[in-house]
């Protein structure tokens, strides 16, 4: 038996979607624990009608207090040996649990295991692939000496015993709470992906401020000096820089539309070269962005077929 988890905030425009996905998995013994951060929307209701209409959802309301408080209160209460991940507006494949805790059960050495994944925009279309490293060396060197972390967090299955083994989460390494987790597991187990992808992750417009960038920042820097300090790693602790950096929504909707384009997406290629222009201030390089999404897939295509 697997024990999901998955908190939830104000996502009554995907939460539904999202939970569709769980109870449609081919495995099915699991039971699914959500727990409402003190949601304001319609998320309630929704929550309640799938209650109701299955025995292994189980809702929990809590006051809004943030995800890994709750998340910690999920493994406590976990009947499952393998806690598997979910978020509220991502979509898992209907493979995912099956694979997952096969390869668990055939390496009794791993305390987790990911997957592959596509990023999807808010809209749920395709916007290109996220290619993750398989092996535990490969996974463990990227996140302790590149400090980028290769699980996918709400695509991951975790074993329970070994979350209660090192404490599970910390709340004040928010928001890269699943940095920390992932750096601390590798000293219990091993770590791994599997070459399937399995979850659709969800992206959003978002207005990441110097604010959160340096927040972000600063607690996976105090993570990974603290892994660098119990694995008494006898090196300098790399300096984390993150790339988030300030940008206009029409700007996140160039970057997804150059992401689309790269992925062969062309469809959501274009409509995100529309919606960013709209958005933007017209200036001579916004235009620039919005032909090369109307024109960009016609290059692709031209240039595929000059090599034949």
């Amino acid at each position: 038996m697997i024990t999901v988890l998955m908190p939830v905030y104000n996502a009554e425009n995907y939460v539904s979607e999202a939970i569709d996905s769980i109870l449609n998995q081919t495995y099915s013994d699991f039971e699914f624990l959500i727990f409402d951060d003190g949601s304001t929307d319609r998320t309630p209701d929704i929550l309640k009608y799938y209650s109701d209409k299955d025995s292994r959802v189980i809702v929990e309301t809590l006051n809004h207090q943030g995800y890994s408080p709750l998340l910690n209160i999920g493994i406590n209460k976990a009947k499952g040996c393998y806690i598997a991940r979910m978020d509220s507006d991502d979509v898992s494949l209907p493979d995912r649990f099956y694979k997952q805790v096969s390869f668990l059960e055939g390496h009794p050495k791993h305390v987790a295991v990911g997957c592959q994944a596509v990023r999807i925009d808010p809209d749920g279309d395709p916007l290109g692939p996220m290619e993750f490293a398989i092996d535990h060396d490969d996974i463990d060197m990227s996140q302790v000496y590149n400090a980028k972390g290769l699980i996918l967090h709400p695509g991951s299955m975790i074993c329970r015993d070994a979350l209660l083994e090192i404490g599970g989460y910390r709340p004040e390494f928010e928001p890269g709470e699943d940095f920390d987790l992932f750096l601390r597991l590798a000293e219990v187990g091993k770590l791994a992906n599997l070459p399937d992808t399995l979850i659709k992750y969800r992206s959003h417009l978002k207005n990441v401020t110097v604010t959160k960038k340096l927040k972000h920042q600063n607690v996976k820097q105090k993570a990974l000096d603290e892994a660098f300090e119990r694995r008494k790693i006898a090196v300098d602790v790399p300096e984390i820089k993150l790339n988030d950096i300030p940008i206009s929504e029409s700007e996140n909707h160039f970057i997804w539309m150059h992401t689309a384009i790269h992925s062969g997406y062309y469809r959501t290629a274009k409509k995100h070269a529309l919606l960013g222009l709209r958005k933007s201030d017209k200036r001579r390089r916004d235009y620039y962005n919005y032909f090369q999404g109307i024109l960009g897939p016609i290059t692709f295509r031209l240039k595929k077929w000059m090599r034949k």
